[in-house]
């Protein structure tokens, strides 16, 4: 199913309301929609009549942008306003189709500015300035066919259960399990371990890369739009990172901001972050974030965040550095996440890495050889120390309440994580840690 196509009827009240026309247009545009608008699709000598016959018949849905002056001239039928109130009308009476044409208030009350013919009908608030996400989303979601389904009758709410408890909070260890079982989270030697939608079409370096999700362990409160209307909120450009840290010195982070994935997209009950592979004319990806209606976050990325490499034969690696650096920076979004939709509730984190078999470990504490020392290379030849997964895939959880983490503050989740992933690979002792410390070095955790 292509993206859908949307027709913007409009009157020209002003320049600053064609402004905010153009600019729904284009934004509508760059979610997925297909926007038709007079001053983009006619140039001078074409027949406008026919263009607006066209547009109303030819389109998915009709956006009518309510102001008082609309109103005036679609009841009056005045000018191009009043000749699509005729177009409109007609086809609402020879199709039927009511769902095809949206208002969408821009100034004025409500009965100031609705056309008669549409004064009964649902429209989305768009009034203020800013306007409201909620209500854009509510937009967006309708056209792109992604609302939130109502549940399936008979699902009642249980009461009372004996089931025992995830990690003793609300949510029941089966409901977790289950969904983590939807992700191909669940078990790690599984083929399809890691493989869902939200890794879908991102680069891997030899079918390896890693995942990192939260999933909430409570039910959010808020309703499912409203956490994807956070969610835009919250990664609007230049909201979230500044490409100089120095000057925004980042709240939870080590030496960098989580460089959100620049190209938004919508996706079913979830919105995707994603930036491309330029490497590759296939359309691949090279790393995506993922943020669903549940509050679940994800993020995917194999070469694009650095998390995997090859040594000069060829044998993988995976950047156990890079991997905790964007876990601590990965925690960040979802505790903003979380502050925005007023949720407390623990998170289950969890590092997947998948294809490590036969991989290396790279980014150890000194004094530990790297793969980019000279020296390394004594160290996997036979009889040297066992570098090597032996495991089909990885997967580390631990219950975290990323509300507690302290700005600056490396969290204790880390080195749990460094712990087990590197026992993984040494199967005696875990060689990541600083002696004198007992932290993750620094070094870990700066760009590379």
């Amino acid at each position: 199913m292509g993206s859908p196509s949307a027709f913007v009827s409009y009157s020209w009240d002003d320049d600053d309301h064609k402004k905010w026309v153009r600019d729904l247009s284009a934004r509508l545009r760059a979610d997925g929609v297909e926007v038709i608008l007079d001053r983009w699709h006619t140039v001078p000598g074409d027949q406008l009549p026919e263009f607006m016959e066209a547009a109303v018949r030819d389109n998915d849905y009709v956006l009518t942008i309510c102001t008082p002056r609309y109103k005036e001239r679609s009841d009056k039928r005045v000018g191009g306003v009043g000749y699509e109130g005729d177009v409109m009308t007609g086809e609402v009476m020879t199709t039927g189709n009511q769902r095809k044409f949206i208002p969408i208030l821009r100034r004025g009350s409500w009965e100031e500015s609705a056309p008669t013919w549409l004064a009964g009908k649902r429209y989305v608030d768009l009034a203020g300035s800013p306007y409201s996400e909620e209500e854009y989303h509510e937009l967006l979601t309708t056209m792109l066919g992604t609302r939130p389904e109502p549940p399936r009758v008979g699902q009642g709410r249980l009461t009372g259960s004996t089931e025992s408890a995830w990690q003793d909070t609300g949510r029941s260890s089966g409901h977790l399990a289950g969904r983590l079982a939807e992700l191909s989270l669940d078990n790690e030697a599984r083929q399809d371990f890691g493989e869902s939608r939200v890794a879908a079409g991102v680069t891997r370096l030899d079918s390896r890369y890693a995942v990192l999700a939260a999933i909430p362990l409570d039910t959010v409160s808020c309703s499912p739009t409203s956490v994807l209307s956070a969610a835009m909120t919250m990664l609007e450009p230049g909201k979230w990172y500044d490409p100089t840290p120095d000057d925004h010195p980042p709240r939870y982070w080590p030496h960098s901001i989580f460089k959100v994935p620049q190209r938004r997209r919508s996706a079913q009950n979830a919105f995707f972050w994603e930036d491309p592979d330029y490497t590759t004319s296939s359309g691949a990806v090279a790393s995506r974030l993922a943020i669903t209606d549940r509050a679940e976050v994800f993020f995917v990325s194999s070469r694009g965040a650095g998390f995997v490499t090859k040594l000069r034969d060829e044998t993988g690696v995976f950047l156990l550095g890079r991997i905790l650096a964007e876990c601590w920076q990965f925690s960040g979004v979802v505790a903003q996440l979380y502050r925005d939709i007023t949720h407390s509730g623990d998170a289950h984190l969890c590092i997947a890495m998948v294809g490590t078999e036969g991989t290396h470990l790279g980014a150890f504490a000194k004094p530990f050889a790297e793969p980019s020392d000279p020296w390394y290379w004594t160290y996997v030849e036979p009889g040297g120390h066992d570098w090597t997964c032996h495991a089909r895939n990885l997967k580390f959880c631990q219950t975290v309440n990323v509300m507690q983490m302290e700005p600056k503050k490396q969290p204790r989740f880390l080195n749990d994580f460094a712990e087990s992933i590197s026992l993984a690979y040494n199967h005696d002792s875990p060689r990541c840690f600083d002696k004198e410390t007992g932290l993750l070095p620094a070094r870990y955790f700066r760009n590379r």
